[in-house]
């Protein structure tokens, strides 16, 4: 079989058949186990690993099946592709969400761990961003949107006095502060490790920096309908970077809230 066709028969057979390829990566097995594990019939099946023998994926040994060291790579490098063909999905979905204000090349995204809120599901993705924030010695934030989560988050945080909190907030978010959660506010801004600034642009986007002993963090969210639509997680030092240079920006101009704009409201 020349390099061409076997290629182009390896491009046709494998988004339908890789299932089969995927059960034998732990222990070889039988035509019938195959059918029974891919819901397929054992004619169908008998022509794929046929077919994949064919092509020196396979081998057969008695009656079972297995990866050659060539069909190992494949399956391999097809998993690999799999994976990255999800990862640029997702970024494509965020992407969806900000493409105003964030380019689809951004650092942000790149090598980045992305996650979507499930309703009804626990949000393993905010716990561990919560968990990297209780554990850092810095956090900058820009926020879109508010939980009182995030607040008792940086309320433990004042109980470390090696710690300090900036947090730019929309105008919304400011009304939400001083008042929906305007006691958590009081008490998080009489601290000298806490500073809070009402920006006078626009947030289109959460955006968080947390320095840890050991790490940094780039943290990207979407605040939508008083839920997060997507957590997006990066310590690459060119998503830091990026995270950086966003902050300071909505920093820029900035007002500081001061005890006296919440004994006023």
């Amino acid at each position: 079989m020349s390099e061409e066709s076997l290629a182009s028969t390896l491009v046709e057979i494998l988004p339908q058949r890789f299932q089969i390829l995927s059960l034998l990566k732990d222990r070889p097995m039988t035509q019938k186990e195959l059918s029974k594990h891919v819901e397929s019939s054992q004619s169908t099946v008998h022509r794929a690993v046929t077919t994949f023998v064919e092509l020196h994926i396979l081998e057969r040994r008695d009656d079972q099946y297995q990866l050659t060291d060539f069909g190992e790579r494949v399956v391999y490098e097809y998993a690999s592709y799999l994976d990255q063909l999800e990862s640029l999905c997702d970024r494509q979905l965020v992407h969806m969400k900000v493409a105003d204000s964030i380019s689809f090349q951004s650092p942000i995204f790149e090598d980045a761990e992305i996650f979507f809120n499930q309703p009804y599901t626990l949000d393993a993705a905010s716990h561990k961003n919560r968990r990297i924030i209780q554990n850092s010695t810095s956090v900058r934030s820009v926020l879109d949107g508010i939980a009182s989560s995030y607040l008792v988050a940086h309320e433990l945080l004042l109980e470390n006095e090696y710690h300090e909190t900036t947090i730019v907030v929309s105008e919304d978010v400011a009304n939400a502060l001083l008042n929906t959660y305007k006691t958590e506010t009081k008490q998080l801004i009489q601290s000298d490790q806490f500073e809070l600034f009402r920006a006078t642009s626009q947030i289109p986007y959460t955006i968080t920096i947390a320095e840890t002993d050991i790490d940094s963090y780039a943290i990207l969210m979407k605040h939508e309908k008083n839920t997060v639509t997507f957590n997006v997680r990066n310590n690459t030092p060119e998503a830091i970077t990026w995270a950086e240079q966003r902050f300071t920006e909505c920093l820029e101009g900035a007002e500081k809230i001061t005890m006296s704009d919440i004994d006023t409201d």
